[in-house]
């Protein structure tokens, strides 16, 4: 008993303005610890967060492959069609440019034996405006203007 009465004595003895300093450094040596704490555990789950990450993304290289796979096969695919239709469609394109050509020549022969515009739009298939054009360049009314010019 007699230490601790000597120690509350010797407390008591020092003045009021020392022991506030010396509880605002216990104070400040608690929150440090605290900090450290704090700090430590944001470490520990920033390292488990990026093993989380890792193992995500080993997860989806596999999954990320196989899609860049996919994606190739239809790419493929795609300019195999693309051929396929090109070539189904050439006979007709061609087709269509032989009967456009025969019904411009037909129009042509039309305008140039002073055939009306109307004449030349129904056998030679062509617009209005083309029909008039032909029959203006090739009509027969015009080969004595052509003759002037």
């Amino acid at each position: 008993m007699d230490l601790l009465q000597m120690t509350l004595e010797s407390i008591a003895a020092i003045p009021a303005d020392v022991l506030l300093w010396l509880a605002r450094a216990g104070a400040m040596v608690i929150a440090l610890l605290a900090l450290i704490a704090s700090l430590a555990d944001q470490r520990y789950d920033a390292v488990m967060l990026r093993q989380t990450v890792l193992e995500q993304q080993k997860n989806l290289c596999p999954q990320l492959a196989d899609m860049q796979e996919r994606i190739a096969a239809l790419g493929a695919a795609l300019t195999a069609l693309a051929v396929q239709r090109d070539a189904q469609t050439e006979p007709l394109m061609r087709a269509t440019q032989r009967r456009v050509a025969a019904g411009h020549a037909a129009a042509i022969r039309l305008a140039r034996s002073g055939a009306s515009v109307a004449q030349v739009m129904d056998v030679g298939g062509t617009s209005l405006p083309e029909a008039e054009l032909l029959c203006s360049v090739y009509g027969t009314s015009n080969g004595a203007n052509k003759g002037a010019l």
